[in-house]
């Protein structure tokens, strides 16, 4: 964990599930969550995490090559959603919308190749643009 004017960021690279990425939103706040969400296509319905996070994050953020689709699966709730692309992207976009008091979230719940070896390269490089100004 990291915290920088207020807001929190936390690490879940590890979350390649969608289930995993649902739970972790939900261990926060109701709207406080500014979750990126994407990477490599598993071939797992990914409907039902797009409209649990649509509904209670603040943001939901999409990376990698299923970025599309879950931005497209992600609506009917209040949360802002944007296809960001790269990780970089996405954080860009997510320290913008972030306020005191929220939380940037990776939490993923898909695999990382295509833009990463592993969870674990994904998860160093949000982790370092986390402590970029």
């Amino acid at each position: 964990m990291h915290e920088s004017n207020g807001v929190r960021f936390y690490n879940d690279s590890i979350a390649t599930i969608p289930e995993a990425a649902v739970v972790a939103c939900s261990a926060f706040e109701p709207g406080t969550v500014i979750q990126i969400v994407g990477g490599s296509d598993k071939k797992l319905d990914m409907e039902p995490m797009c409209r649990a996070l649509s509904r209670r994050a603040k943001a939901v953020l999409c990376i990698g090559q299923i970025g599309p689709a879950l931005a497209k699966l992600s609506t009917g709730g209040s949360a802002v959603v944007k296809e960001a692309g790269t990780l970089a992207v996405a954080m860009e976009q997510a320290k913008a919308l972030a306020t005191p008091g929220d939380v940037v979230l990776l939490s993923p719940g898909s695999a990382s190749y295509g833009q990463f070896v592993n969870f674990e390269e994904r998860g160093e490089a949000f982790s370092k643009l986390a402590k970029e100004n």
